[in-house]
């Protein structure tokens, strides 16, 4: 197993900003702006009403192991999943809602 393994097990879906950050040993902010701006190529943000970032695990698990090849399929497939069930989420609030 590699060093950062164990975040594989801990967010198998999605790392949040504060433990990526905590990992990367920046600010919150810096990965943020990193996801915002395209700098960092494990994951997005989503502009909606509020910003929504998506950090790919085993992305992210191989740009800390020194990867800097983007995983690309892995993060499409990734921000496709999180999508879906955002949408999900959000059409069946609105139904609740009508």
């Amino acid at each position: 197993m590699g060093e950062y393994d164990y975040l594989l097990e801990l967010y198998p879906n999605n790392i949040p900003v504060a433990e990526a950050a905590k990992v990367m040993g920046k600010p919150a902010c810096f990965v943020q702006y990193g996801l915002e701006n395209g700098t960092l190529p494990f994951g997005c943000c989503v502009k909606n009403k509020q910003c929504a970032f998506h950090i790919a695990p085993v992305a992210f698990v191989r740009y800390m192991e020194g990867s800097r090849e983007l995983p690309l399929r892995d993060l499409i497939d990734a921000v496709a999943e999180k999508t879906a069930k955002e949408t999900v989420r959000e059409m069946n609030q609105q139904k609740k809602e009508s």
